[in-house]
Parts: structure tokens; sequence; C-alpha cells
């Protein structure tokens, strides 16, 4: 039985004999893992994180993290990767909060490429004063067979003074599987 390019879904060829159940359930087989895509995942907090790091570090009232495995060996998954909080800053320096990698794909926060921000504006970034809520999506590639990958929270500040953040969130939701 012939297979299509991109998702090798099985189709009848016109020289096979006429066997409907079967090729349905071939059909049927390969669309049922296609669509089983993993549970979303997430962990928050009521916690007030005083950053005081001038490096991306965890945060450290309440570090988050919530951890998505791909069950596919043969399609990678498209993941978006949801972090918000309250960012807090008694004076204009800058707080910036990004997503750190690990286990199956490792990145580090505030990188460029696959799984991080593609630049500073995926990243939440604060450099007001009193607070504001900020949320930011990353979407994410899990190659094919790759252990669990952890997405962390983690968060900087570029002055010596007073910054929070506050009420984080982070969620992992699997959208689909591609080539």
């Amino acid at each position: 039985m012939p297979t299509t390019t991109n998702f090798d879904i099985p189709y009848p060829a016109s020289t096979e004999a006429p066997n409907g159940p079967a090729q349905l359930q071939a059909l049927a087989d390969k669309l049922d893992l296609l669509l089983s895509v993993p549970a979303p995942t997430s962990a928050a907090s009521s916690a007030t994180n005083a950053i005081t790091s001038s490096s991306y570090a965890a945060l450290p009232s309440s570090p988050l993290s919530c951890a998505i495995t791909n069950p596919s060996a043969d399609f990678a998954l498209l993941v978006d990767v949801i972090i918000s909080g309250w960012l807090i800053s008694s004076s204009a320096t800058e707080l910036t909060v990004s997503v750190a990698g690990s286990g199956g794909m490792t990145f580090a926060a505030g990188s460029t490429g696959n799984g991080h921000a593609l630049s500073q504006g995926e990243n939440l970034i604060f450099t007001g004063t009193l607070a504001v809520m900020c949320q930011s999506r990353l979407p994410v590639i899990i190659p094919a067979g790759a252990a669990a990958v952890t997405f962390a929270i983690q968060a900087k500040r570029n002055a010596a003074t007073t910054c929070n953040v506050n009420f984080p969130a982070i969620r992992a939701v699997p959208l689909r599987f591609m080539q």
C-alpha cells in the first residue's frame, strides 16, 4: 500500500485488489497516531519572586517548570510554550523573563533558535516602574524520539534594584505532529 509524502498516510494503489476494511483500518490507525498529541501540562504559583541575579536563574521562591514527551519516534511535535507573570520593578531597570529547556532538548534562557525566543521580543521584558502583567508564547519543535523536555521559567535583572516576578505561570500545549 503506498503512503503520502509527508505523514506516511496509507492509501490503496490502483493495482491493489479491493479490501475496503483493511485499507480503512490502515488509514484510521495512522490518523489515530497523528491526532493523539499528549495532554497539555502547566505549573503556576502565587509566590513573590525577588529577582536578584544579573544572569538568568530559576525563580527563587517558586521555581516553575513543566515537561512534555514526544511519543512519536517518526514525527516532531509542535508545542506552544506560554509564560506569564506580574513583573514589578521599583525603578526603570530591565527585568527579563525567559524559558530554558532541559532533557530531550537543551537550550538556555534568552538564547535564540528552536525552543526559545527568536528575539528579545518573545521574552517578557519590563523596563518601567510599578507593575505590569505580561505573557509570551514560544513555538517549540520537539524532535521525533526525543526524551521528555522540561521547560522552566528563568529571570534576570540588569541593575541592583527591587524586581519581582509574581504569580508566574508556564504552560506547554502540544499542537500537532509535523515532519
